[in-house]
């Protein structure tokens, strides 16, 4: 599922100059391949974990998460769907453990493929790539993360139509089989929208006093809405 940026156009742009100070962040190859169908097992129980378990949880992270939302965009899929991603891999109790990781320890015994997944899910991290190179033959996309200036491959082939380079998206990314995906929801950005959105960033990440590079570690809802909010801005409407 994605959040689109209201354009089905195709164009081409080149390409960005390339960055010296780019550091590779490249997909481990040995990298187990997350099996869809393990993930979406995954994805389910954690769903029902979390509700079982923290209703009252849920519903006042979600009063902070949509605080600024309009009523129509509390009751968008795909705004749901970045809210459970961001819960689930973002949120972080008092002593800084994750949903996920809480989820791990509460006793389920996952097979083996199902493990692989959660293992990747772990190590996921909300990232804001702009797209470098499309590589038509296996419809995957190169990438810099705008954040931390590392690079990466990824795969989303419900993207692929949609997305050109110079265009960006917003996920949180998750390792599988030497690559990376996207995990619940993705935000496109049109190129045009990147510079406003990343001074936004900028600026948010003076104001939290860390660097550009830690402030999706630090606080990943704002980074969602300040990117969300940039996607939006010029048309004056929320994504559909």
């Amino acid at each position: 599922m994605s959040v689109r940026d209201g354009s089905s156009r195709r164009k081409r742009r080149g390409a960005a100059p390339p960055t010296p100070e780019l550091k590779p962040r490249q997909a481990d190859a040995a990298t187990p391949r997350v099996d869809p169908r393990a993930y979406q097992e995954i994805m389910s129980q954690i769903r029902a974990f979390s509700e079982q378990r923290f209703e009252r949880l849920i519903t006042a992270v979600a009063q902070g998460f949509f605080g600024l939302a309009t009523p129509e965009e509390t009751k968008l899929p795909e705004l749901r769907a970045a809210f459970f991603a961001f819960f689930v891999l973002g949120y972080r109790d008092q002593n800084g453990i994750s949903i996920v990781r809480m989820f791990r320890g509460y006793g389920f015994k996952p097979t083996p493929i199902q493990t692989r997944a959660l293992d990747a899910l772990e190590s996921s991290r909300l990232r804001l790539v702009e797209i470098t190179e499309r590589h038509e033959g296996n419809r995957q996309f190169s990438g810099i993360d705008l954040l931390d200036r590392s690079t990466l491959r990824f795969v989303d082939k419900n993207a692929y139509e949609a997305l050109d380079v110079g265009d960006a998206i917003m996920a949180w990314f998750m390792p599988s089989g030497g690559v990376f995906r996207p995990v619940e929801v993705a935000t496109h950005v049109d190129s045009l929208r990147i510079p406003g959105i990343c001074s936004a960033l900028k600026s948010l990440a003076e104001r939290a006093r860390v660097e550009p590079a830690q402030i999706a570690i630090r606080q990943p809802a704002q980074v969602f809405w300040t990117v969300y909010r940039g996607v939006n801005v010029l048309r004056g409407g929320p994504a559909r």
